[in-house]
């Protein structure tokens, strides 16, 4: 990459072309200072330029062109849905944009209306909110703001919750995506295509494929939810990423995508295998141990499908959380070996 001369060397540089010729003076070194600063300037936009015209080192708003030239799409924020129980007295006519809230303030709505009649029912609900934030775990109690006749003010949340909420796509993440397009061209469905296309849906923040053996006519495909409450995919996450991948139209490129016709895809969550640490610290603070935690997690969502995770590796990034100065990991005691559908997250931290 290039490296733009710094100012003082521009400076002495300046300066030492005045002296060649015998020209000394403070007006000279001004000129000089001048000089150097406004050729300076110009190093500097050079550097700039070198960065922009590689995907992984340019700024955010080049990458995005980068990203448009290649048929990228930045992933947009989706609301979180899930089912909310209702009760009633005798029928009633629930109108779109129905508001529920819980104690805490978290409202939800029915994207649509509904005619329903006495008894129990189940309605589908969207967090008013973009996002993450629309994630909540199940059996989550809520209120009617409005009321509506026949309707009973308390409401439950199903054990499900509010899943699928997601914030707009990050940029790491989508300079990751462009490398990853880059890197593995469009290939009429091989293995890498499958795991691009997953990751093109809102919430994948990981994915897998495993090939058939020869001659058989299936790929199976595993992905993850990071940001989700609980990062394995519920049955909706399935469905609408499997309707992606048979076939979708690319918004940049306009052109229509997806696997082979003949092809049958096997869309499914990996198993999870638990490490469950116990650590020592020292110091032992609160702040030092949610450090560690996020550091650990950071690692395990860096490893591949079916990745032995080396105690040294657990050892090694606890050592180089900021403020560590010591630790002792108890348990596990030896390397973690993991088969080739299972992913390796963190469980419970026990510190000691």
């Amino acid at each position: 990459m290039y490296t733009p001369p710094k100012l003082t060397d521009l400076i002495k540089r300046t300066k030492g072309d005045f002296d060649n010729v015998g020209i000394k003076s403070l007006l000279i070194d001004a000129i000089a200072m001048a000089h150097a600063g406004q050729s300076n300037g110009l190093y500097e936009f050079l550097a700039w330029i070198s960065r922009q015209i590689v995907p992984h080192l340019a700024d955010d708003e080049i990458l995005l062109l980068f990203c448009q030239f290649w048929g990228v799409q930045r992933k947009v924020a989706t609301k979180a849905t899930g089912d909310l129980t209702v009760t009633l007295q005798g029928e009633a006519v629930i109108p779109a944009k129905t508001q529920w809230q819980t104690e805490d303030g978290f409202i939800v709505e029915n994207p649509t209306s509904a005619i329903l009649k006495a008894g129990t029912a189940t309605i589908p609900v969207e967090a008013v909110v973009d996002g993450a934030a629309g994630n909540r775990e199940g059996d989550l109690e809520f209120s009617l703001i409005s009321p509506i006749i026949n309707l009973e003010n308390r409401a439950m949340l199903s054990k499900e919750g509010m899943t699928t909420g997601a914030d707009i796509e990050s940029i790491n993440s989508l300079r990751a995506r462009l490398l990853f397009r880059v890197q593995y061209p469009p290939s009429g469905g091989n293995k890498w295509d499958y795991i691009r296309w997953a990751r093109e849906c809102a919430g994948v923040t990981r994915a897998w494929c495993i090939p058939a053996p020869m001659y058989a006519n299936y790929v199976t495909v595993l992905f993850v939810l990071d940001d989700q409450p609980s990062i394995l995919p519920t049955k909706e996450d399935i469905a609408r990423v499997a309707d992606y991948i048979d076939g979708h139209l690319n918004p940049i490129t306009n052109q229509w995508e997806g696997k082979p016709s003949a092809a049958e895809l096997i869309l499914t969550a990996p198993k999870i295998k638990k490490i469950n640490p116990v650590i020592k610290l020292y110091p032992d603070t609160i702040e030092l141990r949610s450090a560690v935690k996020d550091a650990l997690v950071q690692l395990l969502q860096n490893l591949q499908l079916g990745e032995k995770i080396y105690l040294s590796q657990l050892r090694a990034t606890i050592s180089n959380v900021k403020g560590v100065v010591d630790h002792v990991v108890v348990a596990p005691k030896e390397d973690i070996d993991a088969a080739y559908d299972e992913l390796v997250i963190l469980g419970d931290v026990t510190w000691q």
